[in-house]
């Protein structure tokens, strides 16, 4: 009987010791696929973001992206694409929301406007993304389309922005939402430019 007890009390200690061996290496092992809000910045991140205008804003949001960790000029294009339209979606999203809400009675036609040019925005970006495949149709003339397609995309960006500058109390609802998809359409126009 002392046996058996001393055996049970010994497998018991062993299991525990088990136990805890396996919590602790899952605790510390590494996922086999990056949280995709896990910031990854690559080299290729951080050599084409410094050549950027907006060298931090470029390095946030490129590195957001779950494909951030890659070496291909073409993919951090997409990933660039990809955000500004992200962040214009949100935008959009914002001006239904305040539209809807009526929070700015006086600012109706401003956000009835910037709602059309975020259409634009977001149609601009669109058109962007499926032209980056730079090897189809020659990459001086498909980066001259993806340009131009992000110029129109700023261009309505402004026309929101000096669309709503008139109210002067509330002319700066959209102010900081414009700088960013602004930024964000520059950077993708800043690394399409280093693309030969």
């Amino acid at each position: 009987m002392a046996i058996s007890s001393t055996m049970t009390v010994t497998t018991n200690n062993w299991l525990v010791i088990f136990f805890i061996g396996i919590t602790v290496v899952v605790a510390i092992s590494p996922t086999s696929s990056p949280h995709p809000h896990k910031r990854i910045t690559t080299k290729l991140i951080n050599e084409t973001c410094q050549q950027s205008q907006f060298v931090e804003t470029c390095i946030d949001g490129l590195s957001s992206s779950i494909k951030s960790n890659t070496t291909e000029m073409m993919t951090l294009i997409e990933i660039a694409v990809e955000v500004a339209l992200n962040k214009a979606d949100k935008v959009a999203n914002h001006i239904t929301h305040l539209l809807e809400k009526s929070h700015y009675p006086d600012m109706e036609q401003c956000l009835s406007d910037c709602s059309e040019s975020y259409e634009d925005v977001i149609a601009q970006l669109n058109d962007c993304d499926g032209e980056i495949d730079f090897e189809s149709d020659g990459p001086s003339q498909t980066k001259t389309e993806v340009i131009e397609f992000i110029d129109a995309a700023l261009s309505d960006v402004t026309t929101c922005e000096n669309g709503c500058k008139s109210d002067a109390e509330n002319g700066d609802i959209l102010t900081s939402q414009n700088d960013e998809v602004r930024r964000y359409c520059t950077i993708v126009k800043d690394i399409v430019n280093l693309n030969p």
